[in-house]
């Protein structure tokens, strides 16, 4: 499942990109504000790209998140934009869990909180599903894949959320292990021949 964005090439010639409109915002912060937006389906409240033509790298503010954004010529007048970071939008993994539970006949409304966030393989972001449980996805590389794990119920989140007793579970992995007393071993014998003797 794929819940990250990357890139996209925005039609603005490049001389007018270089000034700066009456509000503060030059064109280019313009369209990468609202090509990223559209992207992300989230808001973008502020790019920031240094002045001068490009290649620059500008900063995205989308909710808490700094995103860092490469603009670059791409010829006939053209700029492209690329994400530097590793970005996961929110709607497109929540829209992916609310298929996933219909598809197994559950009623919940995702929630993954903060719509868009920089992140780094190996992250897990956790999902509410109301009560129907939680879910969580891990970023398991830069292409934008992530594993999505459910666990329905209250007894499902506990066992996925409660911390483990390694110390425990070594004690009886280890009893486990001990070899069969005399009486285990003719137990053992009993059955094999049937408890005949």
């Amino acid at each position: 499942m794929k819940a990250l964005v990357r890139r996209a090439v925005l039609a603005l010639p490049l001389l007018a990109a270089c000034g700066r409109r009456a509000e503060g915002e030059s064109r280019i912060e313009r369209e990468v504000r609202t090509g990223l937006g559209t992207q992300l389906a989230a808001r973008v409240d502020a790019v920031d790209c240094p002045g001068g033509p490009p290649p620059l790298t500008c900063e995205a503010k989308v909710g808490e998140a700094r995103l860092h954004v490469w603009v670059a010529p791409a010829g006939s007048g053209q700029v492209a934009w690329d994400l530097i970071d590793l970005v996961v939008a929110a709607p497109p993994l929540e829209a992916y869990l609310r298929a996933a539970l219909g598809e197994l006949g559950v009623e919940g409304k995702a929630d993954c909180g903060a719509r868009v966030r920089v992140a780094k393989i190996g992250d897990r972001i956790e999902c509410s599903l109301g009560k129907a449980g939680a879910a969580w996805a891990t970023v398991l590389d830069d292409d934008g894949v992530v594993s999505v794990e459910l666990a329905l119920g209250d007894d499902g989140v506990r066992v996925r959320t409660e911390a483990v007793d390694v110390a425990g579970l070594d004690e009886l992995s280890r009893a486990l292990d001990l070899e069969p007393t005399a009486e285990e071993e003719a137990g053992d014998q009993d059955s094999a021949d049937g408890g005949a003797r």
